[in-house]
């Protein structure tokens, strides 16, 4: 279910033409609401080695994009949330 409603938040925010910074701020939430439902996940025990791995893997990037605003170029910025998303999305939706 959060997999449909970012991906539809994605959507909106390109179809109202946001500007740069107000599509980020909507990715940011959207990684926000992803990690914490992949945290509650992991608890479980419903995540694999690997996934946890992946997840580690793409943390560094999106914290520094989305909790300390360590970007250059907000369309750059929001481009590498995106990217990064779809793996962490991808995990989600394969979550029991």
């Amino acid at each position: 279910m959060r997999l449909i409603a970012f991906a539809l938040v994605l959507v909106l925010a390109g179809c109202f033409n946001a500007s740069p910074e107000k599509s980020l701020a909507v990715a940011c939430q959207g990684y926000a609401s992803t990690l914490s439902s992949l945290g509650v996940a992991k608890a479980r025990g419903q995540l694999s080695e690997s996934d946890i791995a992946i997840v580690d893997a793409t943390r560094p990037t999106l914290n520094a994009i989305c909790l300390e605003d360590d970007f250059q170029d907000p369309v750059a910025a929001r481009t590498a949330v995106e990217a990064e998303m779809w793996r962490l999305i991808q995990i989600e939706g394969a979550t029991p």
